[in-house]
């Protein structure tokens, strides 16, 4: 099995002809290593509002298996086998009774990219923003195949680009994993909008977010020990911190929502590990003051709460 690297999706496009055209430019990539899924934008309004959210279960499909696979089988740096290797390197293969409930590392895009019409941008950066890669068209009509071939070869310099500044930044920098709603709306910090209308200087774009957001003296009030974070305001830190238990981030909910899903286990499209949550406090110690919600339950924070534990893909836990 070829390891998928790039995941296509063919967003608010109205040409009926956007799935043959999906197949057809499939054929233009090494079987395996490339998916391409498209879905023709509906004319009638009324099937427009399921339509997003269709074709990132599709995506899901894709990614995790069909059914309620969530999580995966192998950890993200040691491939699924699926034919076992004799020698000093042999590897057991998947066990088909976990595949059928665990989805195979192998088919882990190393990046999702969002090939979408303009008029499609404003919904599926609501939902999308910090999860998948843009590639803007103008047009509501799909180019031709030998041109968005083209489109998708001039902006894979791009797409290096944001996997190696998202793999290979420093420790210290988070300004990639910081939640959508929970930080970059609430403190109006465009982290997102910034990156997806110029992909081109995404590491630029980060250092400049890190140098604006991160104070290095600040200090956990109950354990002064552990310093650093990113302010929301003057006095609001969000403190990076290691995720214990990621079935309470990632489980059938997340299935079911779709959005939450492919947001978890990406970051602007690069593959992610959801291992991770940021500490949430008032430097001083007194009620964080800052109303956050998860995204998923719908569940709200109050003002009062002095501390508060949130993902990047917008979980409360």
């Amino acid at each position: 099995m070829v390891p998928l690297k790039r995941l296509y999706l063919l967003c608010g496009f109205d040409d009926p002809g956007v799935e043959r055209q999906a197949s057809e430019l499939q054929k233009s990539y090494q079987a395996g290593s490339v998916r391409i899924i498209g879905r023709t934008y509906p004319v009638k309004a009324q099937k427009r509002a399921a339509y997003l959210r269709g074709l990132v279960h599709a995506a899901n499909n894709v990614i995790f298996g069909e059914g309620s696979a969530t999580n995966f089988c192998r950890k993200l740096d040691q491939p699924c086998a699926l034919e076992a290797s004799k020698g000093k390197r042999s590897r057991a293969t998947c066990e088909h009774a976990k595949t059928n409930v665990s989805a195979c590392a192998r088919s882990r895009p190393q990046i999702v990219v969002l090939i979408c019409s303009d008029q499609m941008f404003d919904e599926a950066f609501d939902h999308l923003g910090r999860g998948v890669l843009f590639l803007r068209l103008a047009s509501p009509q799909l180019p031709a195949t030998k041109d968005l071939k083209a489109a998708i070869d001039d902006f894979e310099p791009i797409v290096e680009g944001v996997m190696a500044a998202v793999t290979q930044r420093v420790k210290s920098l988070y300004a990639p994993l910081a939640p959508d709603r929970n930080f970059q709306r609430v403190g109006g910090h465009a982290i997102a909008k910034a990156v997806q209308a110029d992909p081109a200087r995404f590491a630029e774009i980060l250092s400049d977010y890190h140098v604006a957001l991160y104070r290095s003296d600040f200090a956990n009030p109950k354990k002064p020990g552990i310093t650093g974070a990113y302010m929301l305001d003057a006095d609001t830190g969000f403190q990076q911190d290691h995720f214990h238990k990621t079935v309470q981030t990632i489980g059938l909910e997340s299935r079911k929502d779709g959005f939450h899903l492919l947001n978890a286990y990406h970051v602007y499209g690069v593959k992610s590990d959801p291992g991770f949550h940021f500490d949430v406090m008032n430097v001083n110690g007194r009620a964080i003051g800052h109303i956050l919600q998860d995204v998923v339950s719908g569940k709200s924070s109050v003002r009062g709460d002095l501390h508060l534990n949130a993902t990047p893909c917008d979980r409360l836990v």
